[in-house]
């Protein structure tokens, strides 16, 4: 993170053109921090404060731009960040309204953004059913390395000698595979918690 001290002293530093050629053209660019470091220059300076009204317009043409560019690339994958964003927003303990919010920020109709909502809790559980799926496919895999290794090490212990395998590749695999579904369902746990808890909050 650049510190704002380095912001303040770079926007001192500029001539009033260049400053002014900023405001009007990267505004809509600068994060929330660097924008009111910008306006303290402008008002230090007695500048037209009404370039930044343009600022927060552009911003709103980017944030509209954003969501066309994000819609054109496909409609599973548009609706797949959705459901990201709403899934980790609950995990976070955000109400299902600034959730709502949020998804109609991204340009999510009202309808389709209330459905996302009420089937919330639905997806959470498939998708939980999926890592209950690879925690055990994953346990399987990683004991049958470990009963490979250990049966071929018997076998050749047995022979006084010999050579034995060692399931490096099914063990590791297998292990990864476990403890990946096990963090990923303390994850959606969490979220159907958090669904349950607003639930039964007075309304």
């Amino acid at each position: 993170m650049i510190d704002k001290s380095i912001i303040k002293e770079n926007f001192s530093r500029m001539p009033d053109a260049e400053l002014i050629n900023l405001a009007e053209n990267e505004g809509h660019d600068l994060t929330p921090e660097a924008l009111a470091i910008l306006q303290e220059e402008f008002s230090i300076r007695k500048l037209d404060m009404l370039v930044f009204g343009t600022v927060e317009d552009n911003k709103v043409i980017q944030k509209q731009r954003n969501i066309e560019k994000a819609q054109e690339k496909g409609s599973d994958e548009y609706m797949n960040s959705i459901w990201t964003y709403a899934l980790e927003e609950k995990k976070e303990g955000k109400t299902d309204k600034e959730i709502m919010e949020g998804i109609m920020d991204k340009g999510l109709d009202e309808e389709r953004a209330d459905l996302i909502i009420k089937t919330l809790e639905a997806k959470a559980k498939e998708i939980l059913n999926v890592h209950d799926t690879n925690m055990l496919v994953g346990g399987l895999i990683c004991t049958a390395g470990i009963g490979i290794t250990l049966w071929t090490y018997s076998e050749a212990f047995a022979g006084s000698g010999g050579t034995y395998v060692i399931a490096w590749g099914a063990i590791l695999f297998g292990a990864i595979r476990f403890f990946r579904g096990m963090a990923n369902k303390g994850n959606y746990k969490t979220i159907l918690a958090n669904i349950q808890s607003e639930k039964e909050m007075p309304k």
